[in-house]
């Protein structure tokens, strides 16, 4: 006889509905974030950033949890880094320096995913509240300037990147 055994990591695994890729990729956001929070030295946003990102996570199947206050915040992030870096902000850099500001750039990469699948599952299954595409789309830029502001802190110097693409 074998023994049956009650391993499901998440309920909705089984399903072909993107809501459970954007659980999961949320999921993955917030864990980064909090890999964030542990390898930046000089960033004090974080720990709530990973709160707030956290309720992403069932803002889309159940009751949005991404709440005005919530977008405030990020908004004052990024207006604070934005202030602080001035020029530094205007071109494009490699993602690379120190630990911290390589997890920041690692998550500001998740978020686009995570906006991407936000504005399929608009177009394909329901329409998705504004304030989520707002909010990850203002936290992908807000973890640019962090990841800027972390190497500068560090002593570390942001490397431009000019692309021969574009």
């Amino acid at each position: 006889m074998t023994k049956k055994y009650n391993c499901c990591s998440y309920p909705f695994l089984k399903e072909t509905s993107l809501k459970c890729d954007y659980e999961i990729m949320t999921d993955e956001l917030s864990s980064l974030l909090g890999l964030c929070d542990a390898s930046c030295k000089h960033i004090e946003e974080l720990g709530k950033l990973v709160e707030i990102t956290y309720h992403l996570n069932g803002s889309v199947r159940g009751k949005n949890a991404i709440e005005e206050t919530d977008l405030d915040f990020i908004d004052r992030a990024h207006e604070k880094y934005h202030q602080i870096l001035g020029e530094k902000t205007k071109t494009f850099v490699l993602p690379k320096g120190c630990i911290g500001a390589c997890h920041l750039h690692l998550a500001r990469v998740k978020a686009k995913e995570v906006a991407r699948l936000l504005y399929k599952i608009d177009r394909e299954e329901k329409e998705v509240n504004q304030i989520l595409f707002d909010f990850i789309n203002l936290l992908s830029n807000t973890l640019f300037l962090m990841a800027i502001f972390e190497n500068q802190e560090e002593g570390i110097d942001e490397v431009k990147f000019v692309s021969k693409s574009y």
